[in-house]
């Protein structure tokens, strides 16, 4: 029988060793000490998902301004008798006035848009959601109601223009019929100025 020489011996143990060593960290060492790694048995924390799509609303104004003027005039006729003749004299009264009207033209959108979100709970992965398609659905109905406004100004400004029209006629004719004793006294006393000369 062959004698193996002791360096060979030594060498084959020490490999041995070595090997044991590699697989004891292996078996011992694959799993942390907070038990969530492979095989303890624990499932991994995931993120909480929610979603939302609150319908938010949105509320457009704009201000218009008109100024409309009118002109009336009333006609007066006064006769007067002298001694030597009949005269009649015509005149009209006349007045205007300005009128200035205002108005704001509204319009009122809402939109719901979905958004989801991830968070550390269910709790707070909904708050999120929604925020975010709050901040959404806001910004589509801010759009679909300035549009809805801006289509809507130039019937409201033609209407507001009719009625300050009517408004300032009505006020200056108001204001020629007011005046119609100071035109008629006036046209009187030409005419009695005529009567005497004539």
């Amino acid at each position: 029988m062959r004698r193996v020489p002791y360096p060979l011996v030594v060498l084959g143990l020490a490999a041995l060793f070595g090997l044991g060593v590699v697989l004891y960290e292996q078996a011992s060492g694959g799993s942390d000490s907070s038990g969530s790694g492979p095989g303890s048995g624990t499932p991994r924390a995931t993120a909480a998902r929610a979603c939302a799509a609150p319908r938010t609303s949105f509320t457009a104004e704009q201000p218009i301004r008109v100024t409309e003027r009118a002109t009336a005039r009333v006609p007066v006729e006064v006769t007067v008798t002298g001694e030597r003749a009949v005269v009649r004299a015509r005149g009209e009264s006349v007045a205007s006035a300005e009128v200035t009207a205002t108005a704001v033209v509204r319009a009122t959108a809402s939109a719901a848009i979905r958004a989801c979100a991830r968070a550390a709970t269910p709790e707070e992965a909904e708050r999120l959601a929604t925020e975010r398609a709050a901040r959404r659905a806001r910004r589509s109905a801010r759009r679909a109601a300035l549009r809805d406004v801006r289509r809507r100004v130039p019937a409201r400004v033609e209407r507001l223009r009719e009625r300050a029209r009517a408004q300032a006629r009505e006020r200056a004719e108001q204001r020629a019929r007011e005046a119609v004793p100071e035109v008629r006294e006036e046209l009187r006393e030409q005419a009695a100025r005529r009567a005497e000369g004539a």
